[in-house]
């Protein structure tokens, strides 16, 4: 005989009443393992107080902003630069974690101004007999440094000019350095670079105006810094719609052939450093300055005055330098003054002719015509080619970033010609779709 059970009698039998179901149980809060090599790690860490510097403390809530690109700014830069030199040097000899890559190339510098010091004093050491060389091989590295900054600025200054970008414009750069205790406290340090560095790391953000005018009633204030220099550009609408997107790719433009033309530049100012420096008045440069001046001090005219005392110095000062350079110059565009560069070369000319193989196989009569015409000539092509270099080159960047041959429309007449090239496109959808029978 097969018994039935009742199902639902089964299932109200074996089912929880509500007063019977359990509770969830409460979620207790675990305790995070942490390795015993981490604990001791951040002990030694929480052990150490970090006392933040007072320039941390005045950048604390700081962000990147562009300062001005006036030059007594631009000096201030330059100086706080340098000084934060040392600290690097320390920093990076210490294995620091926070030392980067940009401090890195900033020591950089430190061998590029000290060596032609060094190599100077090198030659120093030969005693007073070397005194005329080592004064013309001071006088070429401060030249060579002098020609750098030339070669940059024959074309950067151009350019602020007639396209209104600054390429040494700097900004203050804010960097996080990594946590100095178990609270997450990270300390900021500040950099300086430049916001047209290149055209991988423009800063565009920067170029936007958030802060000056009511920016949030009127939003095209926004572009206010991108308007001026598309004035710059050559586009004479006065109300661009989108002047950041129109401008980008012409400043990128003029960022990567002023690059190249500063190269080229520097390239062809500095053989004119050198071969100024060369020549053989050169060596009178700065001959016997404080001693003229201190005897001039020490025994004064009876009816001197502060005025012509200070006027007899600047007289000493000046004969003993820009006349020098002055007159150097000089000797070396009529090719009169005798180089030690073209001595050399008459030198060599000189042996080559006691070797009448040599003479037969290089031509000797070639070599001393080709050393009278550097003479005469080589001073002027020194002293042209850099000048005519940077003119011509600062014609070519000007020309080929001329954004006014595109057509670019104003706000105004954007939408409408937007909505009509929207209508144009909807006639033309119609058209297709009407096939012949």
């Amino acid at each position: 005989m097969v018994s039935k059970i009742d199902n639902s009698k089964l299932f109200e039998k074996f089912a929880l009443k509500p007063q019977q179901q359990q509770a969830p149980a409460p979620v207790t809060q675990q305790a995070e393992v942490v390795p015993v090599q981490v604990q001791k790690e951040m002990e030694g860490v929480q052990a150490k107080t970090h006392e933040p510097k007072q320039d941390e403390l005045n950048i604390g809530h700081a962000s990147d902003h562009m300062v001005s690109n006036d030059a007594l700014t631009k000096m201030k830069v330059q100086v706080e630069k340098t000084s934060k030199l040392p600290e690097y040097a320390i920093r990076g000899m210490k294995g620091d974690q926070d030392a980067n890559f940009y401090e890195f190339l900033e020591l950089g510098k430190v061998p590029y101004f000290l060596g032609g010091a060094v190599l100077t004093a090198c030659y120093a050491a030969g005693g007073k007999g070397a005194a005329p060389f080592v004064t013309r091989m001071g006088a070429g590295a401060a030249f060579f440094y002098t020609a750098a900054m030339l070669g940059k600025n024959a074309i950067a200054l151009p350019v602020q000019l007639l396209r209104g970008i600054d390429l040494n414009h700097p900004y203050r750069d804010i960097v996080d350095c990594r946590a100095v205790d178990a609270q997450g406290t990270s300390p900021k340090k500040k950099e300086y670079h430049k916001v047209f560095e290149s055209i991988d790391f423009t800063r565009w953000d920067l170029l936007e105006n958030h802060e000056k005018g009511d920016v949030k009633n009127n939003p095209r204030l926004i572009n206010a810094k991108y308007d001026r220099i598309a004035k710059k550009m050559g586009i004479k609408e006065k109300d661009l719609n989108d002047s950041d997107s129109t401008l980008r790719a012409y400043i990128k433009k003029t960022l990567v052939m002023s690059k190249a033309a500063q190269y080229m530049s520097i390239a062809l100012f500095a053989p004119l450093a050198i071969g100024v420096a060369n020549v053989r008045e050169m060596e009178s440069l700065g001959h016997n300055m404080f001693g003229d001046i201190a005897k001039h001090l020490a025994k004064p005219k009876a009816d001197a005055t502060i005025a012509s005392t200070t006027k007899d110095v600047f007289s000493i000062i000046k004969s003993a330098t820009t006349d020098v350079i002055g007159r150097s110059f000089k000797s070396l565009w009529t090719g009169e003054g005798n180089t030690h560069t073209i001595k050399g070369v008459k030198n060599t000319i000189g042996s080559v002719k006691t070797s009448d193989l040599f003479k037969q196989m290089t031509g000797g009569e070639f070599f001393q015509s080709l050393n009278g015409l550097l003479k005469k000539h080589g001073g002027k092509a020194l002293i042209l080619a850099p000048l005519v270099t940077s003119v011509a080159a600062n014609a070519w960047i000007y020309f080929h970033t001329n954004a006014g041959k595109k057509k670019v429309l104003p706000a105004a007449e954007f939408a409408i010609d937007k909505q009509r090239l929207a209508e144009q496109s909807a006639q033309g959808d119609n058209t297709q779709q009407v096939k012949p029978q």
